[in-house]
């Protein structure tokens, strides 16, 4: 009796968590407290494989209806609310979509805000080390890399533009195994490795900015 009923809470559990994300209005944290307590049911049930998988795919299919109707900060936190949830499997399920939302939300971050290049960086190293082979999130990585460095370069900050721009000069090299010969991903690392060097000169002249002190 106690099994049937665990059962019955179960398939409860999994229908409230999918009610809850409505394309219209999607009620995360309800839906991760669902998942939450249908696993409890399936790791005593000895199910937790298969009920990791239906989270998994629920999850997924939410969000990439969130990302179509361009909602990237709910398709990312339904992403999230599922993989804190799950184990590795779930995590191979997730990642490729993550990675992607990730890219989007970094990009439409940055543009909507150019001069706050932190929070869209890490979205994008994020994107890049789930899924390696998703060019967008590497050449982006890149760009909001380089920007950073701009942006510290002007105001005053040499050495920040040096860690900026190293770690997309190093960035960059990376991708070019998973892209060789990428035209873009070239091109941006030329344009790196050039202001890297312009401003190793400038802090061996004792420069802070790009201009004489």
């Amino acid at each position: 009796m106690l099994g049937d009923a665990r059962s019955v809470a179960l398939a409860a559990r999994l229908a409230q968590g999918r009610a809850a994300l409505s394309p219209t209005g999607p009620d995360i944290l309800t839906a991760a407290l669902s998942w939450r307590r249908a696993l409890a049911h399936a790791e005593a049930l000895g199910k937790r494989p298969e009920v990791e998988a239906v989270v998994a795919d629920t999850a997924l299919a939410a969000a990439r209806t969130l990302h179509r109707a361009g909602d990237m900060q709910g398709s990312g936190a339904t992403l999230e609310a599922a993989w804190t949830l799950l184990g590795e499997d779930g995590h191979d399920r997730l990642k490729g979509q993550l990675a992607r939302v990730l890219t989007d939300r970094a990009i439409a971050q940055a543009n909507r805000a150019r001069e706050r290049m932190e929070t869209p960086a890490a979205d994008l190293r994020r994107a890049v080390a789930l899924n390696p082979h998703l060019l967008r999130a590497q050449l982006n990585l890149g760009v909001a890399l380089h920007i950073l460095g701009a942006q510290m370069r002007w105001s005053g900050s040499l050495a920040g533009a040096v860690r900026s721009w190293q770690e997309a000069a190093d960035r960059l090299t990376a991708a070019l195994v998973h892209f060789p010969g990428d035209p873009e991903l070239t091109a941006l690392r030329d344009l790196v490795r050039r202001d890297l060097a312009l401003v190793h000169s400038e802090l061996e002249q004792g420069r802070i900015g790009g201009l004489p002190e």
